[in-house]
């Protein structure tokens, strides 16, 4: 029963699919998902075919426990399930061969040359296929032997493969792990090379910058410029203001003013010297006098 995944697997219709474009990479995955598959089904078809058909090993000279010894004592069942294997094999024959011929018009004629140039190998892949399979076996029946083998098993590092190889390596396992990591790795890379050093870096650059402008601004223009010019211009106009109190205010009306002041007091006491005293009062001493003389 080992023997008949190697049969379906390295000859006939399923073979042609897989070596048809002369494809080195594809080739050898097929050998190795080939001898994969055989070992595997070897072995647990070895323990599925003991865990049917044992009987209890009770306890006995040199034994701790009980154990599992694999015998077989129902040859019906085996054969039974022997044609069953055998009918599901060529049914699956029968399967791919109609899809060789289904695909036969993409394919060509490719197919019909690689069935002769692998025919070169003989039976070599079924020959190591077939071993293989006797090493699923040897492995199927020292899995229920006493052996370090067994002890690492039960282990919990050994659980832990078992669940690693058993679990994992699934489509969201690759997914994660060609998808979803680099992703976050690019995006991480993102965030710190082209949003910290660079957006970020471009941004506080420009900010410095114009804080730097704002500073040269304030230094040179408003300090040195505007405030310059606004107390030299102060300045000038406080001169300015001096020299008119002291030239225009002092030295001019305050000499005008004096000298009108001057004038109008000479022009009033020449009114009163000739006006007043020689024209007024004379003209007043007249009148009186002719005014006693009438009394």
């Amino acid at each position: 029963m080992a023997c008949l995944p190697p049969v379906l697997i390295f000859s006939g219709p399923y073979e042609q699919l897989w070596v048809s474009q002369q494809f080195f990479p594809a080739q050898w995955g097929f050998w190795g998902m080939g001898f994969l598959t055989v070992f595997f089904t070897a072995l647990y078809l070895f323990r599925g075919v003991v865990q049917l058909f044992h009987q209890p090993r009770g306890q006995g000279f040199g034994t701790v426990g009980s154990g599992v010894s694999p015998r077989f004592f129902s040859p019906i069942h085996f054969l039974g399930i022997l044609v069953v294997l055998g009918g599901t094999g060529f049914f699956l024959l029968l399967l791919w061969k109609g899809f060789v011929e289904f695909l036969s018009p993409a394919v060509g004629h490719r197919t019909a040359v690689m069935v002769k140039s692998f025919s070169v190998l003989g039976n070599v892949p079924l020959l190591v296929s077939v071993m293989v399979a006797l090493v699923g076996v040897v492995a199927g029946y020292w899995s229920f032997s006493r052996s370090p083998l067994r002890t690492f098993r039960e282990s919990r590092f050994g659980r832990r493969w078992y669940v690693h190889f058993l679990n994992k390596l699934y489509f969201d396992e690759w997914y994660e792990a060609y998808v979803v990591q680099p992703t976050l790795g690019l995006a991480m890379w993102s965030w710190k090379v082209v949003d910290q050093r660079g957006l970020n870096g471009m941004i506080m650059g420009l900010a410095n910058l114009t804080l730097g402008i704002a500073k040269w601004l304030w230094r040179v223009v408003d300090l040195k410029g505007i405030d310059g010019l606004v107390m030299g211009v102060g300045r000038k106009s406080v001169g300015m203001a001096g020299w008119l109190w002291r030239v225009v205010d002092l030295h001019g009306i305050d000499r005008v003013v004096v000298g009108l002041g001057q004038q109008s007091v000479g022009f009033a006491r020449w009114l009163w010297r000739v006006i007043d005293l020689r024209g007024v009062d004379r003209v007043v001493v007249g009148v009186g006098k002719q005014s006693v003389g009438i009394a």
